[in-house]
């Protein structure tokens, strides 16, 4: 199971286009995001020269769980940082927050981000239910990225 996921997740953030994900951006999606909502900021005061694509924002309730996904753009190239993920354990009202590094296109060929070991030690600890939730849900968002807006 934990494969599929990993591989979803590869897939995902490769339609995404977007540059390797740099260490600030990988610590501001897992550390400084959470810290953000924490304080009740607005979700549209991100990081200072980002942005999050307000037209790829992607919601979606599975069982006992609540995923979103938020796409943060640089705005200095329009390129995607990352993908920050908040899934919330609905009968609980637990939140956590996770971040989808992005790897890179090299000589034609995709390299997963230095960071994706990372994001697999963060959602391991996950269960059975979480997982097929998580899968499901990455489906579904693959789907839509993929199917364009008319």
């Amino acid at each position: 199971m934990k494969t599929l996921v990993i591989i979803m997740l590869a897939i995902t953030s490769s339609v995404c286009y977007g540059q390797t994900t740099t260490v600030e951006e990988y610590n501001w999606m897992i550390n400084g995001y959470k810290d953000m909502i924490k304080k009740g900021q607005d979700v549209p005061d991100v990081k200072k020269g980002y942005s999050f694509v307000a037209s790829r924002e992607y919601s979606e309730s599975r069982g006992d769980y609540l995923f979103t996904f938020r796409f943060l753009q640089r705005d200095k190239d329009k390129t995607l940082a990352g993908i920050v993920v908040t899934m919330t354990i609905i009968s609980t009202g637990k939140v956590n927050y996770y971040g989808i590094p992005l790897g890179g296109w090299l000589g034609g060929k995709y390299y997963a981000s230095e960071f994706m070991p990372k994001f697999e030690a963060e959602i391991k600890p996950l269960g059975w239910g979480s997982y097929y939730a998580l899968t499901g849900t990455l489906t579904n968002l693959f789907a839509s990225l993929a199917i364009p807006k008319e």
